[in-house]
């Protein structure tokens, strides 16, 4: 399936807007801030601070080139001219940003002004009932749709030719009707099954260049499709404007692929539509136990990651095949196995002897099914690369000199890349690439005799100890979840692979998606995407955490088999490397574990001599009930101690 990404927020103007123009264009902006602002930790009563990482990506965005200088950041100024770098960006102790310009002295208000991240606390204070439907849905406002004075989502509509029909008027909270039903929008039109909305696609033109359209039913679900994808998505007012448009838009587009994306309750209405139209098929699993669950709801629950997952699980429709009556003679029912033969006592299981756990990269990587997960874009399929490579080659992993691996061959199945992207990598991490590495980007599902077609590969090549499945999303069933089942299907697939690894004794390492949405770093198992089936049939999981703007990383290995391990690294020039334990990492200033600044800098000081919380504060010149709140926090997580004398010392 093909996606293209386009801009956003070219649509022609509409002339059905409420308010003019020019007001309407900064009541929108004043809006998207408070998209911006809701998520933002409220440092006191008078105003909200934007943190200290939003402040950098925001001057990363608009072009002002932040360059790492110690604990901080440099940065032309946006709020003046400023020619060569005068701003100065730290972090403060409370997460937010400490700025100051020193050529210009130009005011905190003012700099964030610039860059889009200040907003006065009165153009925030306003009722959980005034705010604006797109804001609840946690979608961005999209062009030509705007807000007009009474916080009402206005979404323009034209027909499949452009013309435009009417408009959606959508309530920031659901009304009680006369019939005493509810509901949160009103139809300013007629024929509204012919409605459309687009989204991704400003004009007819970007529409029709387009390789694929995603089709889908009402505005908060088109957007968080359109927004986790980056494809054009086509929103149709309802489950019968998805009938009409589905035949317009084959008949106009008849060469495009064209992709159903139904609400939990719809997903088996459209299939005999998919049938006869030529489309693919895919709807949103339950979430929460709601058996009216869209895209919305998946993407506010579990991130766009699993937005993508099951757009990209998306299949075509088949006509279920006649089933020929055979007259014959009843078979036999089946034999059932005898499960009490295998039943053992407790010495027989005690003196039984197993074979050790094999490492394939040590200490990182044991044979078995191991889960890969982390945030999408900070490395993840980087990191596989370079162990594909370690392991093809021989010798050491991610340039340290404990990451032993032998030399067998390595199958990748790079299936989120096409051929060109997938050399395009292979040429940033290695000059020549080694004879035992193996690379696919194409493979079918485990139940399309992908497990069938790994299988005889591995018989045709037992010197193989790796593989890699990036994702494990592109392999497992295509009915995942369709009865509504989705642990069950996660654990199944998750089982069939690991059934391959046991039979052979080699590792297979599956690439996985981070739930965003609860990555708060209390549990890791809370932030795999899916189901809990995901992680019940692995035999490890590799959890990697990095700051998207910065270079320090932590790996966690979570095994069934043995204690969880730590590994502090660090990606640099588009490579990984390990750097050792965290601990020790932490006295030359790595700060990958996420630990604030000011947690830090107290480690780093501690690692050089024990000392007592006032002689801490003196050193660090902070305050000295800072110093002693912090070394309780650190003490807590168990990376310090309080030794008899009083001085803390490193654990």
């Amino acid at each position: 399936m093909l996606y293209n990404t386009f801009k956003v927020g070219t649509g022609d103007p509409c002339e059905i807007k409420t308010v003019s123009n020019a007001a309407n264009a900064t009541r929108n902006n004043q809006i998207e801030e408070l998209i911006c602002l809701r998520d933002l930790p409220k440092i006191n009563s008078t105003n909200l601070h934007p943190s200290f990482l939003g402040v950098v990506s925001a001057l990363e965005a608009g072009g002002y080139a932040p360059k790492k200088s110690g604990n901080g950041y440099t940065a032309r100024c946006p709020a003046h001219d400023d020619h060569n770098p005068s701003l100065s960006i730290n972090p403060k102790d409370d997460g937010s940003a400490l700025l100051n310009c020193f050529s210009n002295g130009c005011k905190y208000e003012d700099i964030l002004s610039a860059i889009g991240l200040w907003t006065n606390p009165a153009d925030i204070e306003r009722k959980e009932k005034d705010i604006p439907y797109h804001v609840r849905k946690r979608v961005k406002l999209h062009s030509p749709a705007n807000i007009n004075e009474k916080n009402n989502l206005i979404v323009p509509c034209k027909d499949i030719d452009g013309n435009e029909k009417g408009f959606i008027e959508i309530f920031p909270n659901p009304f009680k009707q006369k019939n005493g039903g509810w509901n949160d929008k009103f139809f300013r039109g007629k024929d509204t099954n012919n409605w459309t909305f687009l989204f991704g696609a400003g004009d007819a033109m970007q529409l029709s260049q387009s390789d694929s359209l995603l089709v889908a039913t009402g505005y908060s679900t088109a957007a968080s499709i359109s927004e986790s994808t980056g494809a054009i998505v086509v929103m149709v007012t309802c489950d019968n404007g998805m009938t009409a448009m589905i035949p317009q838009l084959r008949k106009k587009y008849p060469d495009k692929e064209l992709t159903i994306c139904a609400d939990y309750d719809a997903r088996d209405k459209f299939n005999s539509l998919a049938l006869q139209y030529h489309c693919l098929v895919c709807h949103a699993p339950m979430v929460n136990n709601n058996p009216k669950s869209d895209f919305n709801d998946l993407m506010v629950v579990e991130g766009k990651g699993a937005v993508c997952d099951v757009i990209g699980e998306a299949k075509f429709v088949t006509a279920e095949p006649v089933k020929e009556s055979v007259s014959s003679k009843p078979e036999s029912p089946p034999q059932k196995k005898n499960a009490a033969a295998k039943i053992m006592t407790a010495a027989e299981l005690w003196q039984r002897e197993f074979k050790p756990i094999k490492m394939i990269i040590t200490p990182i990587l044991p044979e078995g099914v191991t889960l890969l997960v982390s945030a999408p874009k900070i490395g993840k399929t980087r990191l596989a690369g370079q162990l594909a490579l370690a392991t093809a080659s021989g010798g050491y992993a991610l340039n340290h000199k404990d990451t032993l691996v032998n030399k067998t061959k390595v199958l990748f199945m790079a299936l989120e890349s096409g051929d060109r992207r997938a050399q395009k990598d292979l040429k940033q991490m290695i000059e020549n690439p080694p004879d035992g590495l193996f690379i696919v980007t194409e493979w079918p599902r485990l139940n399309d005799g992908g497990a069938t077609a790994l299988e005889q590969w591995l018989d045709d090549n037992p010197d193989c100890t790796l593989v890699i499945i990036d994702t494990v999303a592109k392999v497992r069933d295509s009915n995942h979840g369709s009865n509504g089942f989705m642990y069950t299907a996660d654990y199944e697939a998750g089982a069939a692979i690991k059934s391959i690894a046991d039979k052979r004794g080699i590792s297979i390492l599956l690439l996985h998606h981070a739930n965003k949405m609860n990555d708060d770093g209390k549990d890791l198992m809370d932030t795999v995407s899916g189901s809990t089936g995901v992680t019940g049939s692995v035999d490890h999981i590799l959890f990697l955490k990095r700051n998207r703007l910065e270079e320090d990383g932590l790996m966690t290995l979570i095994s069934r088999d043995f204690e969880d391990r730590q590994f502090a690294m660090t990606f640099k020039d588009g490579l990984w490397t390990l750097i050792g334990q965290p601990d020790e990492a932490a006295g030359e200033g790595w700060r990958g574990d996420g630990s604030s600044n000011a947690r830090s800098e107290i480690l780093i000081a501690l690692h050089k001599e024990p000392m007592k919380p006032a002689d801490l504060a003196v050193t660090l010149g902070k305050n000295p009930t800072t110093v002693r709140r912090l070394l309780q926090g650190l003490s807590e997580a168990g990376k310090v101690r309080k030794r008899f004398d009083g001085k803390y010392s490193i654990l």
